[in-house]
């Protein structure tokens, strides 16, 4: 009987060439990535549904979870997410980025793009967790962060202790102090589908506040919903995490060093026009776009096929008002962010 609700629950509308696992903690892993149909809270509970899947291959996967919880009890009973890093349960990181001391954390920015429909009671969540040391296992967890872009009926645990402002969005934190680590959760007031989130600002700030310590380990990054009942799906058009350890300032490069760069523009603060310079290693189809700090795309300063070697463009931002901006190169083999400020 459970296989026939799956059958009527998925959409199916999302490709024909999707793949669906709804075994309990399955994983779908791609590039460096984990989707997990994580049911962490799931106790006696055998009468719900909840599946992963993906679509696509190679450079152009979406994918995305569903899930049909009963309403039992007030508790969390699923996270079904994506990660990226090394989950403090996990034996091994996904990535050699991660953890990070957060001292050593310069910029870390996610860009992404979603779809949400779902009722009951749930939310939309990024996370990441905190540890004493660079083997982030379990034992050394001091520190859980969520930063909630949605949510229904829940809300955060613990007590408001700050209400805080980040590239334009307000966000209310909540404090709770569990037996074994600390709990923060920035709660936004708007909803945020998509975008480029700048998660250095809530790292920094918690540092700054004396609630993160620079010494430990930033272990891994991770998004999805949480869920205490209902039915929801959530599909994932587009999801590039981007961890940087290197200055800003660091705009010296070779052209024979075979490797991808983008300087930051120049000048910068800058008035009106600025300059841009970026080298590819390889002929290659690259797309240059500029964001505002809301995420809105802004304008397309490139989207074609370049050759080999370093390249020079200039955005005109003589329409645009003062303000922090970013810009983003994308290639099939690198993804690079880096901010810029008008002042007039």
């Amino acid at each position: 009987m459970k296989n026939l609700h799956i059958i009527l629950f998925i959409n199916f509308l999302i490709a024909q060439d999707t793949t669906f696992n709804c075994n309990d903690w399955s994983q779908f892993l791609f590039s460096e990535y984990i989707v997990e149909n994580n049911v962490w809270g799931q106790g006696e509970i055998d009468d719900f549904i909840q599946c992963i899947y993906r679509t696509g291959s190679g450079d152009n996967i979406h994918f995305g979870w569903n899930w049909d919880w009963p309403n039992v009890n007030n508790d969390v009973k699923s996270y079904p997410e994506v990660i990226y890093g090394k989950k403090p349960w996990s034996s091994t990181s996904t990535a050699q980025e991660l953890p990070i001391k957060i001292q050593n954390i310069d910029e870390i920015y996610v860009d992404y793009d979603l779809s949400m429909n779902a009722s009951g009671s749930y939310n939309l969540a990024f996370e990441f967790w905190v540890t004493t040391d660079s083997l982030s296992s379990q034992t050394g967890i001091t520190t859980e962060v969520m930063v909630w872009m949605d949510n229904n009926i829940i809300n955060p645990a613990g007590n408001l202790i700050a209400s805080v402002n980040f590239d334009g969005f307000e966000y209310k934190v909540y404090r709770a102090n569990w037996d074994s680590w600390t709990y923060i959760a920035f709660l936004s007031i708007e909803r945020q589908y998509s975008g480029v989130l700048a998660v250095h600002n809530f790292v920094h700030y918690l540092v700054n506040e004396g609630i993160l310590n620079a010494d430990e380990y930033f272990a891994d990054f991770e998004m999805g919903n949480e869920v205490i009942y209902g039915t929801g799906q959530t599909d994932i058009r587009k999801y590039d995490l981007y961890v940087n350890t290197n200055p800003l300032s660091t705009n010296n490069y070779s052209a024979s060093s075979n490797t991808y760069h983008l300087s930051t523009n120049y000048p910068n603060p800058f008035n009106a026009t600025t300059r841009i310079d970026f080298f590819i290693p390889i002929d290659q189809f690259v797309n240059i776009k500029v964001y505002d700090i809301l995420g809105n795309e802004i304008s397309t300063l490139i989207n074609d096929k370049l050759s080999t070697g370093k390249h020079s463009i200039q955005w005109d931002a003589s329409n645009h008002s003062t303000g922090m901006y970013f810009i983003k190169l994308e290639c099939a083999n690198y993804f690079k962010i880096r901010k810029m400020l008008l002042l007039k």
